[in-house]
């Protein structure tokens, strides 16, 4: 026989799944070939494709964007139309929103570009 509480330990569990598989597989309206992982990552995603995103908010605001990589907390966090940058660290490429082709490595690496391309950014920002 279960116990009450047991059951509520069941429950809690339950509901505890529930959200790891909303922060794992957030809902995208027409997106394809993306991965997001992490509270609010890729939750704007319209018809962007080919993303991988990892971490709170990274790459939260896109709507159009593809073939971008994106980990850390708030990892190009404004990029709605950019494509192929790559950013890794917290707050990376964090205010790029139209630029193409960019690679940051590193805590704010490249966090004040806006827009732009092909540009590299190593180390702390």
């Amino acid at each position: 026989m279960t116990t009450r509480a047991q059951l509520i330990a069941k429950v809690n569990r339950q509901l505890k799944d529930a959200e790891v598989l909303q922060t794992i597989a957030p809902t995208t309206a027409n997106g394809t070939d993306n991965v997001a992982i992490g509270q609010c990552a890729l939750v704007n995603n319209i018809t962007g494709c080919n993303n991988l995103a990892i971490g709170l908010s990274a790459l939260s605001n896109a709507t159009t964007v593809r073939h971008n990589i994106a980990v850390g907390y708030s990892s190009q966090l404004m990029n709605v139309s950019g494509f192929g940058n790559i950013a890794f660290g917290c707050n990376s490429l964090k205010n790029n929103t139209t630029g193409a082709q960019n690679i940051a490595i590193g805590s704010n690496s490249g966090s004040s570009m806006s827009y732009g391309g092909c540009n590299i950014g190593i180390g702390v920002g």
